[in-house]
């Protein structure tokens, strides 16, 4: 039994240096850190072990103190039945063996990239990188036709906005020559009332005339009468007829009536004339200035409907 069982320790021995080759012999050959994973591997390869120690001592304690009992049959498979620990651990040892953790195969891969890098850059890191190309000349061109385009877009900018103010401002002036045109057609009907009441007076200033001629007239008999009465009369002067003498009042009385409206008349008529002629000029005044402002209103129109052409 003894002999069975160091034949069986030799086993484990010989199976466990075996294991240890088979983890140095398969690194691989790219592996630019060995150191760690043979720890690992020796690490994962001394943890079963003592447990596997245990067991023995534990069995041959119990085989020294009973020598006399009787062997059973030995099992078919006596290692995987006394070392069931051992069959459990080495497909994980070989499975650890053949597949590295993630964190191993990155730092293999960026190990073995500097390291070819590091060839690859050390013969020629002499050599300077060569200079940038310059800008073709298409390039330039194409910057300052887009530098230009940017510049005539702001001076189109403001040459809207100006013309927009000037827009907004022939309004305000149109609408103001409007307005002002509109207090003169008011104005002007009273200009077509003070040229009634002026050929009004006109016509009176004729009859007034005619009245004038009559008094004359008048005055021409009474001096024919009165002429004859002086010489029909020896030393008697008559007055001249009563009829006469009160037609002459009336009619003089009349005359002067008359001459007091048509000064009246003559005076308005001279402050209406004085008032249309202030009132004609003004529109005329007032006409050239709509016209101008239309002129400009039009004007600015269409520099506003070129400058959004070319802006479109």
């Amino acid at each position: 039994m003894q002999k069975q069982k160091g034949k069986k320790g030799a086993k484990k021995a010989t199976a466990g240096e075996s294991s240890k080759d088979e983890t140095t012999n398969e690194k691989p050959a790219g592996d630019d850190n060995p150191v760690v994973e043979t720890l690992e591997t020796e690490a994962a390869d001394q943890t079963p072990e003592p447990a596997v120690e245990q067991e023995e001592k534990k069995e041959e304690e119990p085989q020294e103190d009973a020598p006399t009992e009787p062997m059973p049959d030995a099992p078919t498979s006596p290692d995987l039945e006394t070392n069931p620990d051992e069959t459990k651990e080495l497909p994980l040892r070989g499975a650890h063996k053949r597949q590295p953790s993630l964190s191993v195969q990155s730092k293999m891969r960026s190990s073995s990239f500097r390291n070819s890098i590091s060839t690859a850059v050390s013969p020629g890191s002499s050599i300077k990188s060569p200079p940038l190309p310059p800008l073709a000349p298409g390039d330039e061109q194409i910057h300052e036709v887009f530098r230009r385009q940017t510049a005539r877009v702001e001076e189109l900018e403001k040459e809207n906005k100006r013309l927009e103010k000037e827009y907004s401002s022939a309004n305000a002036r149109r609408e103001k020559a409007e307005e002002e045109l509109e207090d003169l057609r008011e104005s002007s009907v009273e200009v077509i009332e003070l040229k009634g009441r002026l050929a009004k007076a006109e016509e009176q200033v004729a009859e007034l005339e005619s009245l004038k001629t009559e008094i004359a007239s008048l005055q021409r008999q009474n001096s024919l009468l009165q002429s004859k009465t002086h010489r029909s009369s020896s030393g008697h002067a008559d007055s001249p007829p009563s009829e006469l003498v009160q037609q002459l009042e009336s009619k003089s009385s009349t005359i002067e009536a008359m001459e007091i409206e048509i000064s009246n008349l003559r005076a308005e008529l001279s402050t209406s004339s004085t008032s249309i002629d202030g009132f004609k000029s003004q529109i005329t005044a007032l006409e050239e200035k709509l016209s101008q402002s239309e002129s400009a209103l039009q004007k600015t129109q269409g520099e506003l409907s070129d400058v959004k052409q070319s802006l479109s």
